[in-house]
């Protein structure tokens, strides 16, 4: 499921929807498994600031900038090798109908139905305006929001562990996912 998640390109687009099927367009290519250029183009669409501040949560206020920056980056690292390699394969026989997209003054939200054989999946994606373009916040896949999944998971680790420990834990996993790519 996670393969669903949101993505980005360099054009500027006029609604909410066109973000969401240009994410799945150019995730779907064979080029996106190991071009790092066709990689940002999906990543563009995705707003890694807000994404990172709402998995953090209540930490958020109490994070350094440093530590900040290192998880911001972490995490687009981890999800660039969960999803990259697996995208094309999954997405292409996949079909995805739209269903709702409503605009309020800077945000957005767009429900679809992903159809994978006879599995349907809805997947609604928050979006919010950055200057001109459109860029996802959130996603949520059959009614679990995907920084929500995160936050809880950040939460318990910072409880527990503090920094180190999240750092050790998103390290090794994005260690893990380095080598799993060679």
């Amino acid at each position: 499921m996670n393969l669903l998640l949101l993505f980005v390109s360099f054009v500027a687009f006029a609604n909410p929807q066109e973000v969401v099927q240009d994410i799945f367009t150019k995730s779907s290519q064979e080029e996106v498994i190991k071009n790092l250029e066709k990689q940002e183009e999906v990543q563009k669409h995705i707003d890694y600031d807000t994404l990172a501040k709402n998995a953090l949560g209540k930490y958020y206020k109490t994070t350094s900038k440093k530590d900040f920056d290192w998880f911001k980056s972490t995490l687009k690292q981890i999800i660039a090798l969960t999803i990259f390699p697996k995208a094309p394969e999954f997405l292409k026989d996949v079909s995805i109908s739209y269903s709702d997209v409503k605009e309020k003054k800077d945000k957005a939200f767009v429900s679809s139905q992903v159809q994978n054989k006879a599995d349907f999946t809805d997947v609604s994606y928050d979006l919010k305006k950055s200057g001109e373009d459109w860029v996802v916040t959130d996603i949520s896949i059959a009614g679990l929001s995907w920084t929500d999944s995160i936050r809880d998971q950040v939460s318990d680790v910072l409880k527990k562990k503090k920094w180190k420990g999240l750092k050790d834990l998103m390290g090794a996993r994005l260690k893990k996912l380095q080598e799993e790519k060679k």
